[in-house]
């Protein structure tokens, strides 16, 4: 859950975005793969958190890279190809074949 991944010391906050309300963490020292575990937030209500985004271009993922230390790798290998597949097209699919679908059990 989001209270959990707040509390577990391995992962941080990377990436916000105050327009759709979603929130991301990844995991901080992981350098062959990561997790990015992405929650609904209502910024209006500070006391509100959602549940972990499983679909869509926002869905919690894998990544080929570590956002933190790996920063250009993660920029070219996750973020590019994940805008290239889910946000400038509908091709998702092709995304997630890739970078799978995380569920973040692993807090």
């Amino acid at each position: 859950s989001y209270f959990q991944a707040q509390l577990d010391g391995r992962y941080a906050v990377f990436s916000i975005d105050f327009t759709d309300g979603i929130i991301c963490y990844a995991r901080i020292f992981s350098f062959f793969s990561n997790s990015m575990c992405c929650y609904s937030y209502s910024f209006f209500s500070p006391f509100f958190f959602g549940s972990l985004i499983t679909s869509g271009s926002s869905a919690s993922s894998t990544l080929s890279s570590n956002p933190f230390f790996e920063f250009t790798s993660y920029f070219l290998e996750d973020f590019q190809f994940r805008q290239a597949c889910c946000v400038d097209v509908n091709f998702c699919s092709l995304y997630y074949e890739r970078r799978p679908i995380e569920r973040c059990f692993s807090y």
